[in-house]
């Protein structure tokens, strides 16, 4: 018995979810755990919930830097904390 979803259908619902696989769920209409079996069993289906989750983040890490640039203390001191260990700022 085959999957009542595609790949493809997996595929497009992942995308603009941010890597929030409730989200992705939501939009394919099933439950979080038939998205997460999907992703373990399928090597694209895996690939683009990466590929989506890397982009949240890389978009976060811009938005962190912006604060930065703009003299936010909270998100320089954040960054220290999480960036600069090597350099004492823990």
């Amino acid at each position: 018995m085959g999957s009542k979803y595609s790949d493809e259908q997996f595929i497009e619902a992942i995308k603009g979810c941010g890597g929030v696989m409730a989200q992705a769920s939501r939009k394919m209409g099933c439950d979080r755990t038939t998205m997460l079996r999907r992703i373990k069993k399928s090597k694209a289906v895996g690939e683009a919930y990466d590929e989506e989750h890397e982009r949240q983040l890389d978009k976060t890490e811009w938005k962190l830097l912006e604060k930065i640039d703009s003299g936010n203390m909270t998100a320089i001191i954040f960054y220290l904390k999480c960036k600069g260990k090597g350099r004492g700022y823990i």
